[in-house]
């Protein structure tokens, strides 16, 4: 957005158009003047208008200026010379193969002296850094339903537990146990849709309070927030497909209460399956979670093996949960003197009642344990997060402090630097495009950053991919001379 009224044309002056806020700090005026070093001396520009701190006038704090590209050409004496130019594709071809495909059609028209590239490619690691970070947080989601699921569960559990005497009232009139079961499935698929229609809203609500609260942390306004539609539909989908899944075991033994027993004052339950003989499904599920998770999935391609990754999550807790009820019973023994120590009569009740209801003490203690790694692992993420961002930074924004002149720098000029009170060190850099003469006969341009090793060392470092060796052995044979180090994507 550009602040301010334009000034008529100068032609004896070039024009620049400044940040607003940059211009403020430097008490450089509207229609005032701008004068730059250049390689052909001092030249004027006169300040035509203001724009605001947003967009790419947020590169280097504000220190940007925009000028005609013909004038920035004659001061600089590159008349008839680019940089780059950026191309945007058409609504049609902006996304997917399609923009592949033009890639590789303004790619064969230009011939092998140009390269076109993505611009996802010049922040590829960014891109790999936010890509784990967004599976991890895919995990923790899933993690999150399995817990609801839990909850829904048992809410529906006790439900039937205490419809028990209204079921089988139902039964003696005539209600067969397919209906009793449908039942409970539509009361869960009625209270799914509600839930997850609330849920919906309340996440709404929750973003927009998020999105105001991360504006006055970064001091930048968002604009254009849209939450997309498929979305919301898939979240009450999601939603109404949870509750109906974990109301189906309760619905299903709602459908299977005897009228007679149901009728009785005390009916004692019979363990169901899940008690009895869950422990080896459990079991299973276990050691099966365990082999992908720690165990080398090399030979299957990386999609694959993450995804077989990310299920072994779930998988692990429900091996777990089967394993609770078999336990039950070693875990009550061991902590019985010590509950009956501290709770005297209580305790013993207490002690008793765990054994007696091993269903509903599988599901709390359940609970409690996938929500207590949810904890640890959300907290494992985001660490993992913020120190993989603070090593991309260090390595890529390694310097506190950056030297530019727009006439060319004497390589001493490092050294002399080095010199001044409260430098640590200075490390010389020249950016450069070169040809690469490739294996099949062509050539590439190739954007190459020439280092002092020794100096760089000490102001950045270079993230190494995995099986590379020793960094310190690569360091001295940069310094040795003859060694490169290429990006992944160059790679």
């Amino acid at each position: 957005m550009v602040e301010g009224q334009f000034l008529p044309n100068d032609l004896d002056v070039y024009e620049v158009v400044l940040v607003k806020d940059y211009a403020e700090e430097h008490e450089l005026e509207l229609g005032g003047d701008l004068e730059l070093i250049t390689p052909e001396g001092i030249e004027r520009l006169r300040i035509v208008g203001l724009m605001s701190k947003e967009g790419p006038a947020q590169l280097f704090n504000g220190a940007f200026g925009v000028v005609p590209l013909g004038a920035a050409q004659r001061m600089f004496g590159r008349v008839g010379d680019l940089d780059q130019i950026d191309v945007l594709a058409e609504a049609g071809a902006s996304d997917g193969d399609a923009l592949d495909a033009l890639k590789v059609a303004l790619q064969e028209r230009l011939g092998k002296q140009y390269t076109v590239t993505f611009p996802a490619a010049q922040g590829e690691r960014v891109s790999q850094m936010l890509n784990s970070y967004q599976t991890g947080l895919g995990s923790v989601s899933a993690i999150t339903l399995f817990v609801g699921a839990f909850l829904i569960y048992n809410a529906f559990s006790m439900t039937v537990v205490e419809r028990t005497r209204e079921i089988g009232t139902l039964r003696t009139v005539g209600m067969t146990s397919g209906q009793v079961t449908r039942q409970i499935l539509v009361e869960a698929a009625i209270l799914g849709v509600i839930g997850s229609a609330l849920g919906v809203a309340l996440g709404i609500v929750m973003s927009r309070g998020l999105i105001q609260v991360t504006e006055l942390f970064l001091g930048q306004e968002v604009e254009g927030v849209s939450i997309p539609v498929d979305g919301l539909v898939k979240s009450v989908v999601v939603g109404v497909a949870v509750t109906l899944v974990a109301a189906m075991i309760p619905s299903w033994q709602a459908g299977r209460i005897s009228p007679l027993e149901a009728l009785r004052i005390r009916g004692a339950q019979r363990e169901n399956w899940i008690i009895r003989r869950g422990w080896v499904v459990g079991l299973g599920f276990f050691i099966l979670s365990c082999a992908l998770l720690f165990g080398s999935l090399s030979f299957l391609p990386p999609n694959v093996a993450l995804q077989l990754r990310m299920n072994a999550l779930l998988t692990l807790f429900v091996g777990g949960t089967l394993l609770v009820p078999v336990t039950v019973g070693a875990w009550d023994r061991l902590v019985r003197p010590l509950i009956r120590g501290v709770y005297g009569s209580e305790g013993r009740l207490g002690s008793s009642n765990i054994r007696r209801a091993k269903m509903r003490t599988t599901l709390t203690v359940a609970a409690l344990m996938v929500g207590a790694a949810m904890i640890l692992a959300t907290m494992g993420i985001t660490d993992t997060f913020q120190a993989d961002l603070k090593e991309w930074i260090e390595a890529y924004i390694g310097g506190d402090l950056y030297v530019h002149a727009s006439l060319p720098m004497r390589a001493d000029l490092g050294a002399r630097l080095e010199a001044v009170s409260g430098v640590a060190g200075a490390a010389p850099i020249r950016y450069f495009d070169v040809k690469w003469l490739t294996p099949g006969g062509g050539d590439e341009s190739i954007s190459f950053t020439a280092i002092d090793p020794a100096v760089h060392r000490r102001v950045t470092s270079v993230i190494f991919s995995s099986g590379q060796g020793d960094p310190d052995e690569l360091w001295d044979r940069m310094e040795q001379g003859d060694t490169v180090f290429l990006s992944n994507t160059l790679s």
